[in-house]
């Protein structure tokens, strides 16, 4: 990342996001539209920290749930997983979340119902029509327990009330009127975005030599990745299937460990 004459150079995406985040909260505040006082300084950071962490987990998640439901998660009324056993909780969650989803104008089709899945477990199922395409995602016990489903509650209980009529954020000189906590993330992180300039490097071979040597060669800065092999037979099982000859063993590891797969370079 470059401004100016300066150059800073960041692993990933993680690392940027926690860098202009950074630059954004210099001088910035946010006023909830009545007469409190705005949030600022240690406070802000620490919700909009937590609304990235957040972000990330939604990310991440997104390859098993509906990215559209967990951010409406956020908002939803919680559930414990002992609540799924109590019929009119479910159903006031269930009808809770139908309008929320049907509320949200992004052309795809929810419905949601209780039910009981293979296992005999109670469960939410939510369904998104787009297209001719269906995406099923269920809402079950060991979901509503996880730290993933805690963390958008949290963020939830923390967003509920905080912005009303008139709501805005400033940073600087320069102000923004916002409907909610993400409109008012988004315009800061576009300020801080404002006047950078982002080159990325897919490999080294696209570094010029003094690029390398800052980024990857010099021995102040640079970071080294110690690689252990417990197992040499099981390592070159799985070196001869991915770069050996026949193909059949490859198609069959990518179609079962594609789902798991991070870090995609695309």
């Amino acid at each position: 990342m470059k401004r100016g004459k300066q150059e800073r150079y960041i692993k990933d995406d993680t690392e940027m996001q926690a860098y202009l985040l950074d630059a954004a909260l210099d001088g910035a505040s946010l006023s909830g539209g009545g007469d409190e006082q705005p949030l600022a300084g240690a406070e802000l950071g620490k919700l909009c920290n937590e609304y990235l962490f957040v972000e990330n987990t939604i990310k991440r998640l997104a390859r098993r749930y509906d990215s559209k439901l967990l951010k409406v998660l956020i908002y939803q009324s919680s559930l414990t997983p002992e609540a799924l056993l109590q019929a009119s909780t479910v159903n006031a969650f269930v009808e809770e979340l139908k309008g929320r989803l049907t509320s949200e104008q992004n052309g795809a089709r929810y419905d949601v119902v209780a039910g009981v899945a293979h296992n005999g477990q109670s469960e939410i199922q939510v369904t998104r029509s787009e297209h001719g395409t269906i995406t099923i995602s269920r809402i079950d016990g060991e979901f509503l327990s996880s730290g993933e489903y805690r963390s958008l509650c949290s963020l939830g209980k923390q967003l509920q009330g905080l912005l009303r009529t008139g709501a805005s954020v400033r940073r600087g000189e320069k102000s923004q009127v916002v409907a909610n906590f993400e409109e008012a993330y988004a315009w800061l992180m576009d300020e801080a975005r404002r006047g950078q300039s982002i080159q990325r490097y897919k490999g080294l071979g696209e570094m010029n030599p003094e690029q390398l040597w800052e980024t990857t060669m010099e021995p102040s800065t640079r970071r080294l990745l110690k690689v252990n092999i417990e197992d040499g037979v099981a390592a070159d099982e799985v070196f001869t299937t991915l770069m050996g000859d026949q193909v059949e063993p490859r198609r069959e590891f990518i179609e079962k460990n594609a789902l798991a797969a991070t870090n995609l370079d695309i």
